[in-house]
């Protein structure tokens, strides 16, 4: 990946667990989560990670970026919002 991008992502699989998914879906948040992850994250290592808590997969995503203003942070994921 570096070698395309010229930026790392660290990736790391605790559980990946089972069920049933829109796997459709899915790949557009994760590629979504992780677009913006590499576009925002100031050219910085971005970690990615899955894991099985209780019943439920949690995916998770991390830059060292400057980050989602705090009043901004309660409408990113409302329909057509970004932050700026």
């Amino acid at each position: 990946f570096k070698e395309k991008t010229g930026q790392e992502l660290q990736l790391e699989i605790r559980d990946p667990g089972e069920g049933m998914f829109d796997r459709v879906r899915i790949e557009q948040v994760v590629t979504n989560l992780l677009t913006n992850a590499l576009r925002y994250g100031d050219n910085k290592p971005v970690f990615a990670s899955l894991d099985k808590k209780e019943n439920k997969i949690l995916i998770q995503v991390k830059d060292l970026g400057i980050g989602i203003p705090r009043d901004q942070q309660s409408i990113i994921f409302e329909r057509f919002e970004r932050g700026g």
